[in-house]
């Protein structure tokens, strides 16, 4: 199986989220910066999997916490609705209804 990457970037500055992980996707996210964007940092839609957090509770950095499988050592900063965002939606589940773009944690 082919597993993204995403490592050694700057994500910043996007009109909404920084990075949106859909589908089931278990792409490694390691060592970024996420910085000034509109919404979350990193966007998680489950797509009906459970959400789960393999630390005991979530640290106000999630910068060395694992949210899921090679997701470590990011940076997060004044991204304008935190870090990190879970639903168990799909990407597009979201577009058709009138909801906030970060559900809390």
């Amino acid at each position: 199986h082919c597993r993204a990457v995403l490592r050694r970037n700057l994500i910043g500055r996007h009109g909404r989220h920084g990075v949106l992980v859909d589908r089931l996707a278990n792409p490694e996210i390691s060592q970024n910066d996420f910085a000034h964007n509109g919404a979350c940092g990193i966007r998680l839609y489950s797509g009906g999997r459970r959400c789960s957090c393999e630390v005991e509770e979530i640290p106000l950095s999630l910068s060395s916490g694992l949210i899921f499988e090679g997701m470590a050592n990011n940076h997060f900063e004044g991204n304008a609705e935190g870090e990190l965002s879970m639903t168990p939606r799909y990407a597009e589940s979201e577009a058709d209804l009138d909801l906030p773009s970060c559900d809390d944690l």
